[in-house]
């Protein structure tokens, strides 16, 4: 009801809301929000229908009971229900609307669906030939995973997330090393890395404790921003740009959320404002770039290619952060540190304030948005259908 009749004019975004109204009052009766909706002549909302009286007496009891407010269910953390016998109630549906369900695959038309989901062809004909005489399904599946096409396939789709190119974008368009990073990613999904390592590695493995080459080569994740190397551009500007890429495909890739909207405004639908967009910034922008001269780049050296990874700065050298108003880079405002949004889970108090934090954070068990977006995309690909229909 809020959200159709009163968000428009009087939502999250402080710089537009109107009437400063609020929603911490008592009781009903001091509550102003009830005397605008049953003003007798000028009642609220302004334009389109009023509330109904049964509007009305919901809005009350709910300013009566406190306004009670509680986080959308996407960030809360997920509890195990009881197991059900949920066959039934699908065959009862089915039974309900006159409909058969689907007639189980024969094996030659499932080992070629499976051989497309896992490796992207059709299987060999011995393997195939194999699953045909015995129908053991389980040996069929692994022996499909041991394939190191398995990695190939799905790292694809992974290097599309991370926006993967081999040249560095912009009007010259480059060539670079970084198909290192590349064949990490398939690495990773052949050798099964369980993916909270899979996502710590590539935000922050510079950070780990006496981090590995294959640690330092997995932070080409954040070298997949494009690089202008034309003459007479700002070095400063296009490192603000790359900063603002890495942390929306960060947003988008893990929590499935534009973060990048918050850059010049508060979101107008996630819960993100101006502010809490520069505090996860803040995160990203104690890295030495090679877009910045002063930054020369970290070069390591693998299969006799050099690779881009990244460094972060020493203390006593790192930047402060500010909110650029209205996302403009030469407009900063207010100093601001890094945080996490206040609608998400808290950082743990003794995390380190800077990307490994971050990364630790964004696949914690308190955080469940990061695993419920991994999961329906996950599905999706496979059942062709997510459990949500967004994979973003």
């Amino acid at each position: 009801m809020l959200s159709k009749k009163c968000v428009a004019c009087h939502g999250p975004d402080e710089h537009s809301r109107q009437a400063g109204l609020r929603l911490d009052q008592p009781n009903a009766k001091g509550a102003r929000i009830l005397a605008r909706v049953s003003h007798p002549t000028r009642p609220m909302p302004p334009s389109g229908p009023r509330l109904t009286d049964t509007e009305i007496k919901t809005l009350k009891d709910w300013v009566d009971a406190g306004a009670p407010y509680t986080a959308h269910w996407a960030y809360q953390k997920p509890k195990r229900t009881p197991a059900t016998g949920i066959d039934t109630f699908i065959l009862n549906k089915l039974a309900e609307k006159k409909l058969n369900p689907a007639k189980e695959a024969d094996r030659p038309t499932l080992a070629r669906r499976v051989a497309l989901d896992l490796i992207g062809v059709p299987p060999e004909p011995a393997v195939a030939a194999e699953f045909l005489r015995t129908g053991d399904y389980v040996k069929y599946v692994d022996t499909l995973l041991a394939n190191p096409q398995f990695g190939e396939r799905w790292a694809k789709i992974w290097l599309d997330l991370a926006r993967y190119a081999d040249t560095q974008g912009y009007e010259k368009d480059s060539k670079r090393t970084i198909w290192p990073y590349r064949d990490w990613v398939i690495r990773a999904y052949n050798d099964n890395l369980p993916f909270n390592e899979f996502t710590i590695r590539q935000l922050a493995g510079d950070l780990l404790p006496e981090p590995s080459i294959d640690d330092l080569i997995a932070t080409g994740f954040h070298r997949n921003t494009m690089t202008n190397t034309e003459g007479g551009t700002d070095d400063e500007e296009y490192r603000d740009i790359a900063i603002r890429d890495r942390l929306a495909t960060t947003g988008q890739v893990w929590m499935g959320q534009t973060w990048g909207c918050a850059q010049c405004h508060t979101h107008k639908y996630d819960p993100l404002t101006h502010k809490e967009f520069f505090q996860l910034y803040a995160f990203f922008n104690q890295t030495a770039d090679d877009d910045h001269p002063s930054d020369r780049p970290t070069l390591k050296l693998t299969d006799k290619a050099s690779t881009l990874i990244l460094k972060e700065l020493a203390v006593d050298k790192q930047r402060k952060t500010r909110i650029y108003e209205r996302g403009n880079f030469l407009t900063p405002g207010e100093t601001v540190e890094a945080g996490i949004p206040a609608a998400f889970p808290p950082l743990p108090p003794k995390a380190p304030r800077n990307r490994l934090g971050f990364a630790q954070w964004l696949v914690s068990e308190d955080n469940p948005l990061t695993a419920r977006v991994t999961v329906n995309r996950f599905w999706s690909r496979l059942m062709g259908r997510g459990l949500v229909d967004s994979e973003e």
